[in-house]
């Protein structure tokens, strides 16, 4: 029996790296890729279409995506969520700074197919690891 693919949200104001995202997921059939266009709603999408991880872009006008992490992290209802920050920007301050805001984990745009997959997957399994530790014994 085949399983859903596993939602992804994508955040970001344009439209053609949304577009080339979505190309490069379509090598792992197993995510679906969702988008935000706008950041200030990024908060209600996630709450709404509850994805396995959210890839924000740093670089948006109006809310960045620093703002957008901290909003999600501030959210009980997103507070869990996987968050991978993408920028251009490759330098270590900026890195560590996604970081320090929520984000889980901080990849250079555009980032090679097999990297982007490959760092969902860890993720994810990071994710369902730290749910197993922390969720309460039956």
């Amino acid at each position: 029996m085949p399983t859903a693919p596993i939602p992804i949200l994508l955040v970001d104001d344009q439209p053609l790296m949304a577009a080339a995202m979505r190309r490069l997921l379509a090598a792992a059939p197993e995510f679906a890729m969702h988008y935000c266009q706008d950041p200030c709603r990024a908060v209600g999408e996630v709450e709404a279409a509850s994805p396995a991880a959210v890839i924000v872009d740093m670089v948006m006008p109006g809310v960045g995506g620093l703002e957008v992490i901290r909003r999600l992290r501030d959210n009980p209802a997103t507070a869990t969520v996987p968050v991978v920050m993408m920028s251009s920007i490759d330098d270590p301050f900026t890195k560590a700074e996604a970081l320090d805001a929520g984000a889980d984990d901080y990849l250079i745009k555009l980032p090679d197919a097999q990297e982007l997959v490959a760092r969902l997957r860890a993720l994810l399994r990071r994710a369902r690891w730290a749910s197993a530790v922390t969720a309460p014994p039956a």
